[in-house]
């Protein structure tokens, strides 16, 4: 029975441990003032320890209240890694990084890693930029300059297998992507695209014509957007395959002593457009395709100077949606800022909506956290959340 008795109070004394080592630990980690050093737990420690809890945590604002509740306050997302190819070769070429609409430029920096490779497969070494965007000057829409083709003529013919096949290349004065039109009907009817990735613009351009005719004319004409979007088309021409596959044009042959050149970037540089929108000028020795990876830091958080309630709470719907799609693209998801209550649907019972029964990001997600795959409030694997408002087929 003693025996018994001391294993009781032994076991005991070990939860009590455990528990207190716990609650230690968890100050420790928590502790007063937490909430990004906002002091938010100070009052509402509650909410805090209950969003820790949920087994899907919305690790975005943890240790950060501040930046959906309060105004005044920097919310940017963390973008992470983005990689961006460009798909000609082309010794400058500009890479494009979109940024979403509606971003504040204030406390964003940038780390740019670059690397080339020549289509020998030869890669240059990596070559890191690191900027702030508010400190980035300059214009990349070029919105003044009328865009305009400097050059455009045939390069190249030569005989691949059984068929004739052009290089076709052209310049332009400001950044652009650019589509080659050709056929043997003025009418044209084939397509030769540049800048595939539509992330990167050039100045320098060329495309490649396969299984030609020989004893043919073939009509081209190339057309070309610039960054700012104006749209510019050079004038028709054409050139004559000979049955031997050359051409009547101009001819400049690649040197063969290009291959034992070593790939080198000489210049990164960023541009930035009045709309927020930020590019990345690559300049490099010879021809290439450029790598960029990106990534995008924020500083987030009450300013020095505000404390507590800073400027104050954000409305409703700016805490139910507005900071929600500045890191959650819409594309597909369900619509919000719309009533509930239509001849199909109905205010759903239980969720929580918008005076009116306007739906917000809310409505079917929880904020902090929750016990669901994609912190949703009735699990998304059928359709029982649809019925919450949705009365007739084919949302049921």
């Amino acid at each position: 029975m003693k025996n018994i008795f001391l294993k009781k109070i032994l076991m005991v004394l070990l939860v009590t441990g455990v528990f207190l080592l716990s609650a230690a630990a968890a100050d420790a980690v928590i502790g007063v003032g937490s909430g990004g050093g906002q002091g938010c737990t100070e009052c509402h420690q509650s909410i805090y320890d209950d969003a820790l809890a949920m087994p899907y945590g919305h690790s975005v604002v943890r240790d950060n209240c501040a930046i959906c509740h309060i105004r005044g306050v920097v919310r940017i997302k963390n973008e992470g890694s983005k990689s961006l190819k460009s798909s000609d070769f082309s010794d400058e070429v500009l890479i494009y990084i979109k940024q979403p609409r509606g971003r504040v430029s204030t406390g964003i920096s940038y780390s740019i890693e670059v690397e080339a490779s020549d289509k020998y497969g030869k890669l240059s070494k990596v070559e890191k930029l690191d900027f702030k965007l508010d400190e980035v000057e300059g214009s990349l829409l070029q919105s003044s300059t009328r865009p305009v083709f400097e050059r455009v003529g045939v390069d190249n013919i030569s005989v691949k297998g059984i068929f004739p096949e052009a290089t076709i290349s052209w310049t332009t004065n400001v950044y652009a992507t650019t589509t080659l039109e050709y056929g043997t009907d003025p009418g044209y009817g084939y397509k030769a695209f540049t800048g595939k990735s539509r992330v990167a613009y050039y100045k320098k351009h060329s495309a490649r014509l396969p299984q030609l005719k020989k004893n043919k004319t073939y009509h081209f004409r190339v057309t070309g957007r610039s960054v700012s979007g104006r749209l510019f088309k050079s004038r028709p021409q054409r050139f004559v395959v000979t049955a031997e596959g050359s051409a009547r044009g101009h001819m400049a042959l690649e040197p063969v002593t290009e291959e034992d050149i070593e790939p080198v970037i000489e210049e990164v540089r960023p541009l930035r457009s009045s709309g927020g929108k930020l590019g990345i000028i690559v300049t490099v020795n010879k021809p290439v395709r450029v790598t960029l990876t990106a990534r995008e830091e924020k500083e987030a958080g009450l300013t020095a100077e505000v404390e507590r309630h800073g400027k104050g709470f954000l409305s409703p719907k700016a805490t139910r949606i507005d900071v929600c799609v500045e890191c959650h693209n819409q594309g597909i998801s369900h619509p919000v800022g719309i009533t509930a209550k239509t001849d199909t649907t109905k205010v759903p019972e239980g969720l929580p909506t918008l005076p009116g029964g306007i739906i917000t990001c809310n409505t079917c997600h929880t904020p902090h956290g929750g016990d669901k795959k994609f912190l949703a409030r009735i699990d998304f694997k059928d359709t029982t959340m649809c019925a919450q408002c949705h009365t007739k087929e084919p949302f049921i």
